[in-house]
């Protein structure tokens, strides 16, 4: 695997968005609901960004996480959602409704399951 500029640029990507996402649950925060859900939403940007890297490490390992890795795209949709209704509306808790979010996600695992 060679790395040219444009996998350095993905790499240093991906490392920027776990550093900020350690740090935001590092810090103490006045909403830590929100903080959480946009921490979780800059991981899973940084695995969806350097996800040919997982694949190529993982996979040997695991077919499962190497799926999982692939399948953890849909969840981005969900917390950053969740990330803005928390921040905007503080007070107001999330909903059974909230959930429909997470269809996707749950829907492509119930599909890829029985493949592996």
């Amino acid at each position: 695997m060679e790395l040219s500029v444009k996998n350095a640029i993905e790499l240093l990507a991906a490392f920027q968005a776990f550093l900020f996402a350690i740090y935001l649950l590092a810090s103490k925060n006045t909403n830590p609901k929100s903080t959480i859900y946009i921490a979780i939403f800059l991981i899973l940007l940084g695995i969806n960004t350097v996800h040919y890297y997982f694949e190529y490490l993982i996979e040997p390992i695991s077919t499962n996480l190497s799926i999982f890795v692939h399948i953890s795209f849909f969840l981005m949709p969900a917390s950053l959602y969740f990330y803005t209704k928390t921040s905007l509306i503080s007070k107001d808790k999330l909903k059974w409704k909230d959930a429909l979010h997470l269809l996707p996600f749950i829907i492509v695992n119930i599909v890829l399951i029985p493949t592996v």
